[in-house]
């Protein structure tokens, strides 16, 4: 008895399985057959083409049954024939109701393909959406349900105001769905705030002149994941999204050659955006910024890839917040400013940032090449500027120049970052600071490389400089612990100019007469524990030095093959066969890839006989690499060597804050821990004399420049390895005490040469610092 028990229970414990009811097998119209289902139903659609009475304005009734085709979408089709809806869920249904597998066209109205209306759910599996006509919504409109597409195409459908495809409240969603070519006034394929994984948007268009939304136009906080936007349309603002002032939060997702007036991927002013790991490419606008044209002050963009974009009075994006980890490569603003980046919105606004990032090969019509600041205060810390052009700043620009002298700049900290082979038509080859501002908005650029870029003078009554402050009414261009290098103009001053210098290398920069003093420096405004070449006069005083900082490495070579530019990844090849390089020897160090022009770029890689480094705008914009077979080049690393004049000779108060939290530690209020490199900054060499300045808690002296000699642990014969020369050297010393130096044995620094000193060469022996 129990057993029949058991068993009795199990079986009331599985679902009834529901009745097929067949059209036109069993019923003549689909509206027939769902009268007849009751829940768990499943109402099958035989191929062919469906039309009239019983085959639209469709009531489930609020049924929780499935209504499906045999054989897909392709073979079952209702064909509306432009005179009615398909689909009318009005009595409460839920996800447990489902349509799967049908085609439904040529509707008329809003909502043609299907509406669900009320709190009205369903569940829409692989159906097709096309060709219907509405004011609002003409394939669907959805009320305050929380519906589910998935696999759905709606295609070629059009509302003369809102929504050509969709209009939706925020609970539907749509998964892996596609939608192409629909087209309204306001959200060419949605209007509403669903959320969307997985989906295509292609071609999708809002009309009118003042139209925004090509794909979407968002009427709450938008999720997108996992989702591509392509060539969709705006006639004003958003060529793929426009969010309002609402959120914006997508994610894995591409946006590519999307075009409006303003913001041809996104446009929007809403608060506490986040963009993580999306990928921007070729998109437009006439006007505003190509890519992200973002009116808020906060949120985040991460691990994006913005390439391509064109922008008319901006560049690829304008963006507040934090700008993260992301890559900008060949962008323009054709008009304007800011052909990468416009980071910071309004004055009195929070701190705007830009971390960790690349700019490369951007081009801007008048100042930043790369980034245009304007807002209150703003942070670049940790980023490349490389290949960059524009009239003023080839890689930043920080308020306006020339003729629009109106616009105040930000507060600017630029540090642990590199900027090469950059170029500036005018003036400010790597970072230009405009006039007209209020005291104290001082842009400082620390712990950084300014190298092998140009400022060629054009239209330009002032110096031409790589860093130049063009800042005559209290503001200061301040430069702290940086190298400046190999830098040149047509006019005399070619490195800094109007600025305060501090425990910086300036060097090896070439003015229209040569690598003169005023070439390196002009109108400094102070110059202290600084490493000048051709230094003469009252500027030699306060532990300045005009001595060789003698940089690292440098070799010369010529290529075997002309340049290979791969324009996905924005990099180029450069190739001498008759090298014969350790792999990743010279990654981190840079190249001038003709002796004959003053740009050097960093090195990103290199095999046995190749180069990589990022591409510029000159090979951006015609696609083709310049420097071709039996081009000479130079490598040079601009780390200084052990016997530098520049090691321990820094002032240990003019190492700044680490204001920008470069180590991640949340303190600000230590001096900055780490060079240009990642190395420690403070490092004490026993072979060196002190000739710097302490602060209390750091004894250890900074070195002059953005790289900090972090010495080879028991190299005292300077070959940067230890090997044999180290070891006989300590063992003719062996017992020698005081006085006695690092190089003649004492690797210990403790006044004489004994066992400890011969326990760490043997303890290193083989070990090489190069």
């Amino acid at each position: 008895m129990r057993r029949w028990f058991a068993f009795l229970c199990l079986m009331l414990s599985i679902p009834a399985m529901g009745d097929d009811l067949l059209v036109p097998g069993q019923f003549a119209s689909l509206q027939a057959a769902i009268d007849a289902a009751v829940n768990g139903d499943t109402v099958i659609l035989a191929d062919g083409v469906y039309t009239g009475v019983g085959f639209h304005d469709i009531d489930l009734g609020g049924r929780a049954i499935t209504v499906r085709s045999a054989n897909g979408p392709n073979a079952c089709v209702i064909n509306l024939e432009h005179t009615a809806r398909g689909f009318v869920l009005q009595s409460g249904e839920t996800r447990a109701t489902r349509i799967e597998g049908l085609t439904i066209e040529n509707g008329l109205g809003d909502g043609a393909g299907i509406r669900l209306l009320g709190v009205s759910s369903a569940t829409v599996v692989n159906c097709v959406f096309r060709n219907h006509n509405g004011v609002d919504g003409a394939a669907a409109i959805i009320e305050r349900g929380d519906p589910i597409f998935q696999e759905c195409r709606f295609e070629d459908n059009f509302a003369a105001n809102n929504g050509g495809a969709v209009i939706t409240g925020p609970g539907a969603m749509f998964l892996d769905c596609r939608f192409a070519r629909n087209q309204a006034m306001q959200g060419g394929a949605i209007h509403g705030a669903p959320i969307i994984d997985g989906c295509v948007f292609a071609f999708n268009e809002a009309t009118e002149p003042d139209s925004t939304g090509g794909a979407i136009r968002a009427d709450a906080d938008l999720n997108i994941t996992r989702s591509s936007f392509v060539h969709n349309g705006a006639g004003n603002a958003g060529g793929a999204i426009h969010f309002g002032q609402f959120r914006l939060r997508a994610i894995d997702s591409s946006f590519v050659d999307n075009f409006a007036v303003n913001g041809g991927a996104a446009f929007g002013g809403g608060v506490d955006h986040e963009i993580i790991h999306c990928d921007f490419i070729r998109n437009q606008a006439s006007n505003g910024a190509g890519a992200l044209h973002f009116e808020l002050e906060d949120g985040v963009v991460e691990r994006c890839v913005f390439r391509g974009n064109t922008g008319g009075e901006l560049g690829a994006a304008m963006l507040g917040g934090t700008v993260r980890d992301c890559a900008f490569f060949g962008n323009e603003s054709q008009t304007g400013d800011g052909g990468a980046l416009s980071l910071g919105l309004t004055f009195g606004g929070p701190t705007s940032s830009a971390r960790d990032c690349v700019f490369a090969g951007n081009r801007a019509d008048f100042g930043g090449g790369a980034l245009r600041l304007t807002g209150n205060t703003a942070d670049v810390a940790g980023c490349v500027f490389s290949g960059n052009s524009a009239r003023f700043g080839g890689a930043i620009r920080n308020g306006r120049v020339g003729a629009f002298e109106d616009q105040t700049p930000s507060s600017l900290r630029v540090t642990h970052s590199v900027m090469c082979g950059n170029m500036a038509e005018s003036t400010g080859a790597a970072v230009v600071m405009g006039r007209r501002t209020p005291t104290g908005r001082s842009t400082i650029v620390a712990h950084s490389l300014i190298a092998g870029n140009l400022a060629a003078g054009v239209d330009w009554e002032e110096s031409a400089a790589a860093l130049a402050g063009v800042t005559s009414q209290g503001p200061r261009l301040e430069v702290y612990n940086s190298t400046v290098a190999d830098n040149a103009s047509p006019d005399l001053s070619a490195g800094v100019y109007d600025a305060y210098v501090y425990n910086s290398i300036v060097w090896r920069n070439r003015g229209i007469i040569g690598a003169t003093e005023s070439a390196q420096i002009t109108l400094s405004n102070a110059l202290e524990h600084s490493c000048v070449q051709s230094l003469s006069g009252p500027l030699v005083n306060t532990g300045n030095t005009d001595a060789d900082p003698r940089f690292l490495r440098e070799a010369s070579g010529a290529w075997t093959a002309n340049a290979d530019f791969e324009p996905n990844a924005f990099v180029v090849r450069l190739t001498d066969a008759d090298a014969r390089w350790r792999v990743n020897k010279w990654a981190g160090a840079f190249v001038r890839p003709d002796v004959n022009e003053p740009f050097v770029f960093q090195i990103l890689s290199n095999d046995a006989d190749t180069l990589t480094i990022w591409a510029d705008w000159p090979t951006a914009s015609t696609g083709i690499a310049r420097w071709t077979t039996g081009r000479p080049y130079q490598l040079i690393d601009y780390h200084i060597a052990e016997s530098s004049s520049c090691v321990d000779a820094g002032d240990n108060a003019r190492a700044r804050a680490d204001v920008t939290d470069i180590d991640a530690d949340d303190d600000t209020t230590e001096l900055t821990p780490f060079d240009l490199a990642g190395d420690a900054r403070f490092v004490d060499i026993l072979s060196r004399p002190n000739t710097g300045v302490e602060v209390d808690d750091y004894p250890e002296l900074v070195d002059i420049g953005a790289y900090e000699y972090q010495g080879c642990p028991n190299d005292v014969d300077g070959d940067l390895r230890v090997g044999l020369g180290d070891l006989a050297q300590v063992i003719s010393a062996f017992g020698r005490t005081r006085p006695v130096t690092y190089h003649e044995g004492d690797v210990t620094g403790d006044g004489s040469v004994d066992l400890r000193d011969l326990a760490e060469i043997i303890a290193t022996y083989g070990e090489a610092c190069d």
